[in-house]
């Protein structure tokens, strides 16, 4: 709770800064436009307009900045996380996987970020999770929606590559509340500085993401491996501990 308090005060400490400067600058174009007055008493009404005309541009230089910023920093998370992925060596991914083959982990994500999931499918199948990813894994002819569900029915992990594209996907909620629905582990994997909007705080908002919005990237994918292997073994150790129990009532009847 502590780190999802960390991380949404940023953008409120930015919005703080930001008010900060916008009034410093307001003062500072006053200023300059009293002067100007206190210098020539008949250029008063003038120094009003350069007040106005002062204050417009001082404090749009620092709104300008922070905006070139965020989206720099968005830009730079994003391609670093690329390649940190595509820079591991080849490993023991298995491909694609067929309509009865069995599989660990779901990958859901935004059409708009296939590259970002690709990455992180690249990333899991080199330790030897094996995944699902439309579309490398949509059986051909089979309707596009149908593969979706059953393979989401199928899997022991689902993977929630999160994004601001993702956020705003009604496929990708759908895909998100079939997994919920039928109690399947979500691992949200955050691959940039956004948060849930209100559907998706609904049903994950108390679930630990992995934040890679920032670096080092490698020990994002990292993580991302070990609490998938860890979800996993959750799923198996119940598995067994039904089927004990499915045998152990057998007997006794």
């Amino acid at each position: 709770m502590l780190r999802v308090w960390v991380m949404k005060s940023r953008p409120n400490a930015a919005f703080a800064v930001l008010i900060v400067v916008l009034c410093l600058s307001g003062f500072s174009a006053h200023a300059i436009a009293q002067d100007a007055a206190a210098a020539s008493p008949t250029a008063v009404a003038a120094s009003q307009w350069d007040y106005v005309s002062l204050l417009v541009p001082v404090a749009a230089i620092p709104l300008i900045i922070i905006v070139i910023f965020l989206l720099v920093r968005g830009r730079a998370a994003r391609q670093a996380t690329l390649a940190a992925a595509q820079s591991a060596p080849p490993g023991t991914g298995v491909g694609t996987v067929t309509e009865k083959e069995d599989f660990d982990a779901f990958i859901s994500y935004s059409s708009r970020d296939k590259e970002i999931a690709d990455a992180v499918c690249r990333s899991l199948e080199k330790d030897g999770v094996r995944c699902w990813i439309a579309p490398r894994d949509v059986v051909m002819g089979a309707p596009f929606e149908e593969s979706i569900m059953d393979a989401i029915g199928r899997a022991k992990a689902f993977v929630f590559v999160f994004t601001a594209n993702s956020n705003g996907s009604v496929h990708v909620e759908s895909e998100l509340k079939a997994a919920w629905r039928r109690g399947i582990p979500i691992v949200p994997y955050r691959a940039e500085e956004v948060f849930y909007n209100k559907v998706l705080d609904y049903y994950i908002g108390s679930d630990h993401w992995i934040d890679a919005s920032q670096p080092p990237f490698e020990r994002h994918l990292a993580e991302l491996t070990a609490v998938v292997r860890e979800k996993l073994r959750t799923v198996a150790r119940s598995a067994a501990d039904d089927r004990a129990a499915t045998g152990s009532a057998g007997k006794d009847r």
